[in-house]
């Protein structure tokens, strides 16, 4: 909703009516857009700082995840989620090494079914054991 104010704003000669008119249509006063863009700009600061200090825990340790970098960072503005949602966007996700070890391997041939047509009969006549017809 910032983003599409932002353009009218940038584009006043453009549009046939006032910001003014805009704001009551939408039902948004001034004061709040002001204090939303201030709110915006710390964050935005704030975010910057913080992305400086990933950067250097991550030349330090490169194969340190999002969720140790929040809980080593610890930013008292943003939780775990959103920070974690917010660095894979500015593209701090690890890379997936692949691991080319196998440790199993598809057989194409089948073993055949020993028990088949086996009856329990066979089976307690062949260990000696008492049956019944």
């Amino acid at each position: 909703q910032f983003s599409t104010l932002s353009w009218f704003k940038s584009n006043k000669e453009k549009i046939e009516f006032s910001m003014a008119q805009l704001y009551k249509y939408i039902g948004i006063s001034r004061q709040a857009i002001a204090q939303y863009s201030m709110r915006q700009e710390i964050f935005d600061n704030k975010v910057i700082c913080l992305l400086s200090e990933a950067e250097g825990l991550r030349k330090e340790h490169p194969g340190c995840g999002l969720e140790k970098m929040y809980y080593t960072l610890n930013p008292d503005f943003l939780g775990r989620d959103k920070f974690i949602e917010l660095f894979m966007e500015l593209g701090f996700k690890l890379k997936k090494k692949i691991n080319y070890k196998r440790t199993t391997y598809a057989v194409a041939s089948k073993y055949m079914n020993l028990i088949r047509g086996l009856s329990m009969v066979h089976y307690k006549k062949k260990n000696g054991l008492p049956f019944s017809t």
